[in-house]
């Protein structure tokens, strides 16, 4: 079940995605829709969760300062475009 705060994007186009470190052990990771420039970020290990160009679904929420925080137990990948193979919900 989703926290009552967390929104949905659906069908977003990862854009301008950037991994940077912040410790030893954990990286932020940023990217831009490609239609608007929203930025959104969530921290993680250095390993890239989403791929750039590619469409996914993802919940958000928005701290007090006005970031956008994905979840990353809500990302979704709706497409797979690098291998010409489209997802389909079954």
């Amino acid at each position: 079940m989703k926290p009552r705060d967390l929104k949905t994007i659906h069908d977003l186009i990862v854009t301008d995605y950037k991994i940077t470190r912040i410790s030893a052990a954990v990286y932020r990771h940023e990217f831009h829709p490609e239609t608007t420039s929203t930025l959104y970020e969530f921290e993680a290990n250095k390993t890239p969760l989403l791929n750039e160009g590619e469409r996914y679904n993802i919940g958000f929420t928005t701290d007090r300062s006005g970031k956008n925080i994905v979840d990353t137990s809500a990302i979704a990948a709706t497409s797979l475009t690098k291998c010409g193979c489209q997802l389909r919900g079954g």
